[in-house]
């Protein structure tokens, strides 16, 4: 399993690929969307029972996401919709994998954090 920073790296590389040639296809869109979704549930099911380490974790994403990701710019796509459409990736990509992590500890009772 890799470290969350690959997959952010990974994800920055896939997303700069596919708006390079100025078109967004929904295959690569699918491509993308698929690595987005292995490095939340990296983070969900990596620190189920370390509730300290999730939250680091989750703003140290939101950070790299609009560090790396955020500024590059979609062509023919106005900025304003774009730091909008940021906002709801980043927000539903934690929203994802804070449900993926209660859904873990369900799974896993012994994993939960203690109170």
């Amino acid at each position: 399993m890799a470290h969350l920073a690959q997959h952010v790296e990974a994800i920055r590389d896939s997303y700069q690929a596919a708006i390079a040639d100025g078109k967004f296809t929904a295959v690569e869109g699918m491509i993308l969307a698929g690595q987005i979704g292995q490095a939340v549930e990296h983070l969900a099911e990596t620190f189920v029972g370390d509730d300290q380490h999730f939250e680091m974790e989750l703003v140290a994403g939101r950070a790299a996401y609009m560090q790396y990701i955020a500024p590059i710019d979609i062509p023919n796509v106005p900025n304003f919709l774009e730091g909008w459409l940021d906002q709801g990736i980043v927000g539903s990509l934690e929203e994802g994998a804070r449900l993926l992590r209660q859904r873990a500890i369900a799974n896993n009772p012994h994993l939960a954090p203690e109170a």
